[in-house]
């Protein structure tokens, strides 16, 4: 399903692993070693001005080499407006002065909502758990065991079949239709009401090998 452009379906995930060591699409980047990409010259970072809740002080911390703007979904466009990197009409609204009108910041967030349903089996064989959690030096030995011949349970992706779903009959529902996503409103003729195209799934299912949620929260207290 990942090689013809149909993506509903159900798949094996690949694994792009070479003696241990995962492959990413950075190994094919040339020229990595070239020094970060500068785009304009009129403004150009050069610290952070944070504000003290508990003793109401400014507080400026110039950077020496690079800043690295890593504050989330949320944060980050926020650290970016309150800059004023932004739209225009926002920042001038909110009194702030505006330095790079940048209309695509602070808009479009899509939540990428995520449920993980957990079970336990009898025979131990069927996961990858006991290799990690099912005796006090697991993970140790596992991780013992990638670093000195790079194999293992640490050497591969625990990940198993992927399925993409599209929920077209549930979307008919007047409650969705009524509920117009913008890319709708704008090409009413290519999109449906979650903004997505024909071809693209709403829904994707994965198995994984081996538990991702602390073992202590199955059976809490």
């Amino acid at each position: 399903m990942f090689m013809q452009g149909d993506y509903e379906g159900v798949g094996h995930a690949v694994r792009t692993v070479h003696k241990g060591i995962r492959s990413t699409s950075a190994n094919f980047v040339h020229n990595y070693e070239k020094t970060n990409l500068t785009e304009g010259r009129e403004y150009k970072a050069v610290g952070v001005e944070a504000h003290d809740d508990t003793s109401g002080q400014l507080i400026i911390i110039k950077a020496r080499k690079e800043i690295i703007l890593s504050a989330g979904a949320y944060n980050s466009p926020m650290i970016l407006m309150h800059s004023g990197i932004g739209p225009r009409e926002h920042l001038t609204e909110m009194g702030i002065s505006c330095k790079i009108d940048l209309q695509g910041v602070g808009s479009n967030l899509q939540d990428h909502t995520s449920i993980h349903t957990c079970y336990e089996v009898n025979d131990p064989s069927l996961t990858l758990d006991r290799f990690v959690y099912h005796s006090p030096d697991a993970l140790q030995s596992s991780t013992n065991q990638w670093l000195n011949i790079k194999t293992g349970v640490m050497a591969g992706i625990p990940f198993g079949l992927v399925a993409l779903k599209r929920i077209d009959k549930t979307i008919q529902d007047p409650v969705w239709k009524a509920a117009q996503s913008k890319k709708q409103i704008n090409n009413p003729s290519d999109y449906d009401p979650t903004g997505q195209l024909p071809n693209q799934p709403h829904i994707e299912f994965f198995t994984t090998e081996m538990c991702f949620v602390a073992p202590e929260f199955l059976r809490p207290g």
